[in-house]
């Protein structure tokens, strides 16, 4: 388990995947890698914004199910 209940790989991994997917979309959106296709100019800007927050939402829900389980005699 570790030291810290709170810090579980395998609760924050969807948030890790999350932020990392909306930087790689931040850093197209800064290259302008794609200019010239609107569609993924416009994935990119979604990405980067609905990333962060999805990401925060599956790590809450999965942190708060993890420490219930603790919490719950087995």
């Amino acid at each position: 388990m570790g030291p810290y209940a709170l810090w579980q790989p395998q609760v924050h991994r969807p948030g890790l995947v999350c932020f990392t997917a909306a930087f790689l979309a931040v850093v197209l959106l800064v290259t302008s890698a794609g200019c010239s296709d609107e569609a993924l100019r416009v994935a990119c800007f979604l990405v980067a914004v609905a990333g962060p927050v999805v990401g925060l939402v599956l790590t809450r829900r999965r942190r708060t199910h993890y420490l219930l389980g603790l919490v719950r005699p087995t």
